[in-house]
């Protein structure tokens, strides 16, 4: 039998610098429909210039060419900026603006009509001569007038953290728009035949969260086990090298012997790896469902009278900030271990896989743990903002 799929359309706006951001997007929202999406019987699609534009003449402007391809028929407007504002249109500062402004001024007439996602790229990582000082002064003022306007908006460092807040972002404001949007009508036979997921409440939330954060925790644990295991065995092979040193009365240890104590630190370091390899998916997993649970529940929030659920959304901030307190132990400790790991000497072949291996596996943790902890710190701030 045919099922009722609602669409979803979601348009984006940025300058010309930030192409990776844009192709972000679309794996985002490939990604979502692949698991969001079929869950909940929707699909949602990317509208952006270069596929749903064409070339064409305008007496206005390209940007009014452009809007007038694109339509004002989508869901979410997402708008993304980092250093540069973009090219002046007729009307606005930039053709982005321009897109933002007629999204704005849709939300205004009918704020059930669509959501407004804006991001800011944070990265510190520019150099002098990539820096126009009147498009940063331009993006810092746009900045602020979305403040005046009421509009929130979110800052990121990297696009790891991008994607991530995008796979939180986009479900949270499409249910948003699910509850206060009537559904496409359905025929008779549809309705009869239909069979609806029990629906999930605030309880039901409660104990995934504090589930999957436990779980989470749990691998966060035993990755700084293993780092403390790791360090031991390396101090002890530290002595036993320098005992080696002192048997030999002073004279060149042999190829052979060291061949075989380096054989055997590679053994420790691929079983550092070994162990910690598979930890960084579990956390991973058990974050994002935490993290959904969070943003499903802080719909139900919103959804009730101020007060109702203060002491449950202060203990999901606590619980995040419980998270981000080891997080951020995990990630000064690992990250000084991969600090002494980068520092061993090329001394055999085994040795230096073994050794590169796990530069791989603390690199991936440490950069893990920092998206998330990025993540869990906006999470822990919006659950604040309820209250």
């Amino acid at each position: 039998m045919a099922k009722n799929i609602q669409k979803y359309t979601v348009f984006i706006a940025s300058p010309g610098d930030l192409m990776d951001e844009r192709a972000a997007v679309e794996d985002v929202i490939r990604e979502l429909n692949l698991t969001y999406g079929n869950k909940n019987g929707l699909i949602i699609e990317l509208l952006k210039w270069e596929t749903h534009a064409a070339p064409g003449a305008s007496i206005s402007g390209t940007q009014d060419l452009i809007d007038s391809d694109i339509g004002n028929d989508y869901d979410l407007f997402i708008g993304v900026l980092w250093k540069k504002f973009g090219t002046a249109t007729e009307r606005y500062g930039s053709g982005t603006q321009q897109e933002f402004e007629n999204a704005y001024e849709r939300f205004k007439k009918n704020p059930h009509s669509l959501q407004i996602l804006f991001y800011f790229n944070s990265s510190g990582t520019l150099s002098l001569n990539e820096i126009d000082p009147v498009q940063l002064s331009k993006v810092n003022i746009f900045k602020t007038s979305l403040q005046q306007a009421k509009v929130l908006y979110w800052e990121y460092g990297t696009i790891e953290a991008f994607q991530q807040f995008l796979r939180i972002h986009i479900p949270q404001r499409i249910d948003g728009l699910r509850t206060t949007v009537e559904p496409p009508i359905q025929s008779p036979e549809e309705i009869t035949n239909s069979v609806d997921d029990e629906e999930l409440g605030v309880l039901d939330y409660k104990e995934i969260i504090e589930e999957t954060l436990a779980y989470g925790t749990q691998s966060i644990l035993r990755i700084g086990e293993a780092t403390q295991w790791i360090g031991k065995e390396i101090s002890k092979k530290t002595v036993e090298h320098e005992n080696l040193t002192k048997e030999t009365n002073g004279l060149e240890v042999s190829n052979k012997v060291l061949r075989d104590f380096y054989g055997r630190i590679a053994k420790i370091l691929n079983e550092f790896s070994d162990r910690v390899d598979p930890e960084i998916g579990i956390f991973s997993k058990h974050f994002e469902e935490a993290v959904s649970g969070i943003s499903k529940q802080a719909i139900l929030f919103q959804l009730t009278p101020n007060g109702t659920w203060d002491e449950q959304i202060m203990e999901n901030a606590v619980s995040l900030e419980k998270l981000s307190a080891d997080m951020i132990t995990g990630i000064t400790g690992m990250q000084s271990f991969l600090d002494a790991v980068s520092r061993l000497p090329r001394m055999e072949k085994e040795f230096n896989k073994a050794r590169r291996r796990v530069e791989g596996s603390l690199g991936s943790v440490v950069n893990t743990l920092n998206v998330n902890l990025e993540l869990c710190s906006e999470l822990e701030k919006e659950m604040k903002s309820y209250l």
